[in-house]
């Protein structure tokens, strides 16, 4: 047998290696794509596959070798590639809710300024005493409160504490607090909300010194919104304690405004 002859063999013989390895890549590629096997990472069955194959026509069962682990790496690139993609996306969500947590925080800082600064005014006014008679008529002034939050802010505790100590040289004035939220949310869950928000600023003024019978505490939910619907700036507003001062009314008590 000669030379030639030999070669003529080992190269038919390498040829339906290839058409071996061929045909089993192309079986293999369409199991998993039917079965959805989870085994092995999908892009790294398709590089070790096609790398061996391109290892065996050009090196044969060495080069078989050589090609899968090619294979196998370039599949995992794929892979990390893909993975790349989704932390991509999950981060790009995560700058979404900050934007809107960041927007909505500087929402409670302007609806917290304009508070304080109708504070600042009232105290002005109550320290220039007018007559019981001008008070007569109602002053109102709103505190604003944080989304699903009935907490006082500090700053604002604060600035009641001044009223409150105002109002223990004026007696014959009795406050109103009349809380609302805003309409996202149920019933039952906006009255209860509004309520502990009143409740919130009555306790202050209690703990301040002022009587509890010249303190009125009201919650009424969503009924006072005018915000359009999905208006996240104004509902900023809907979420408030209305606080007013009126004259005191029959045997101490403030009388209801609906």
């Amino acid at each position: 047998m000669n030379v030639a002859h030999l070669n003529h063999k080992r190269r038919s013989s390498d040829m339906k290696k290839i058409i071996v390895f061929a045909t089993l890549a192309a079986l293999l590629a369409s199991m998993q794509a039917e079965a959805g096997s989870r085994s092995t990472r999908p892009g790294e069955s398709i590089g070790v596959v096609g790398g061996a194959i391109v290892g065996v026509a050009a090196a044969g069962p060495l080069g078989a070798l050589f090609g899968g682990a090619l294979g196998a790496y370039l599949g995992n690139s794929v892979e990390q590639a893909q993975k790349l993609d989704g932390v991509e996306s999950e981060l790009s969500a995560n700058r979404s809710e900050l934007a809107a947590a960041r927007a909505e925080v500087n929402r409670s800082r302007r609806s917290q300024a304009e508070a304080e600064r109708r504070l600042d005014e009232l105290a002005v006014r109550l320290a220039a005493a007018p007559s019981i008679e001008t008070l007569g008529r109602g002053i109102a002034f709103d505190v604003h409160f944080r989304t699903g939050e009935s907490e006082v802010a500090e700053s604002t505790g604060l600035r009641l504490r001044e009223l409150a100590a105002l109002l223990a040289q004026m007696p014959d004035l009795a406050v109103q607090l009349d809380g609302y939220a805003d309409p996202r949310g149920d019933e039952k869950y906006n009255r209860d909300l509004s309520a502990e928000r009143a409740e919130g600023i009555m306790k202050l003024l209690l703990d301040a010194g002022v009587e509890a019978e010249r303190i009125a505490s009201f919650g009424h939910g969503a009924s006072g919104s005018t915000a359009a619907v999905k208006d996240l700036d104004a509902y900023a507003f809907d979420r408030r304690v209305s606080i007013r001062l009126v004259p005191l009314a029959g045997h101490g008590q403030v009388a209801r405004s609906d």
